[in-house]
């Protein structure tokens, strides 16, 4: 299959995407153990792997040319939900969000470990079984917006006692072309394991 060609199947497949179908994608697999106050849900993500680079609609540029078959052996591998973006620790994106690291969830049949990018700017990275907690939202895709939102999941994992690492980050699950009302966003952060939470401090 061409890139061209998959690039056309795979926009033909998201035009549900426009009013909030998004059965063209599958989804990172994980399952919620914990439902907090203002919809804010604790969700424990079974290990896999991700293909990530850096630099904004650049960064998604190259990830997308990945799975169209900018790999190894030319394979083309099934777009999943959601597209993560991190900021950095201060966690505001920049004005188009153009530095934030990007990140796809691959499927399990790209393989184990998957393809090997021809880009020297994407990598491969395998994720362990993590926690994260995440809060869902509709709307633009506006740094403003992502930010009010992060403060909302971070107070109430601070008033539930849940302890975070690292940033907060973005997950969305369309197209931009898709009607905002309609979106799926998710201010996300990851949480602690029982073992660090338990670990005494140094």
């Amino acid at each position: 299959m061409t890139k061209m060609l998959y690039l056309l199947l795979t926009f033909l497949e998201s035009v549900p995407a426009v009013f909030g179908i998004r059965a063209f994608a599958a989804e990172a697999p994980y399952r919620v153990v914990a439902k907090l106050d203002d919809g804010v849900e604790v969700r424990a993500y079974a290990p896999g792997w991700v293909v990530e680079t850096s630099g904004g609609s650049d960064g998604f540029s190259r990830l997308f040319a990945y799975i169209a078959g900018s790999n190894e052996p030319s394979q083309t591998i099934t777009m999943t939900a959601p597209v993560e973006q991190r900021f950095g620790a201060d966690e505001r994106p920049t004005p188009g969000w153009g530095d934030a690291e990007m990140r796809f969830f691959l499927p399990a049949k790209a393989g184990d470990p998957p393809p090997k990018p021809d880009d020297a700017r994407v990598r491969l990275v395998h994720l362990p079984e993590r926690m994260v907690a995440a809060l869902r939202y509709s709307g633009s895709f506006g740094a403003r917006r992502f930010e009010a939102k992060a403060a909302d999941l971070r107070r109430v994992l601070a008033a539930a006692g849940r302890k975070t690492e690292g940033a907060s980050y973005f997950m969305g699950y369309d197209p931009p072309f898709a009607l905002p009302f309609l979106r799926r966003n998710e201010a996300a952060i990851d949480l602690q394991s029982e073992a660090q939470r338990d670990s005494p401090a140094p």
